[in-house]
């Protein structure tokens, strides 16, 4: 079976537990992708794996040091419509 494993934030303790259940699962045989951004695509690659890189869940978006949530929230949608679209690409 093909499983993905999405990691979102950049907290290693997230994904620490997910790699660990990402080895047993291909210890188990199954073909399993990481996707996951900053440190936490890092963490995974250090660890020997491959990991598809994803848009953070928001990135602020704003002029002149101000933030408009409106289009933070636009941004994350439109980046992770392209990120999915490269997935099911793989």
């Amino acid at each position: 079976m093909k499983i993905q494993i999405f990691m979102c934030g950049e907290g290693l303790g997230h994904t620490s537990r997910c790699l660990a259940v990402g080895e047993r699962l291909i210890k188990e045989g199954h073909r399993v992708v990481f996707c996951a951004y900053g440190y936490s695509k890092k963490h995974i690659e250090g660890a020997g794996f491959n990991a598809l890189e994803i848009p953070s869940e928001i990135k602020l978006v704003g002029k002149s040091g101000s933030g408009c949530i409106k289009d933070a929230v636009k941004k994350g949608f439109i980046d992770g419509e392209t990120a999915k679209n490269e997935i099911q690409d793989k």
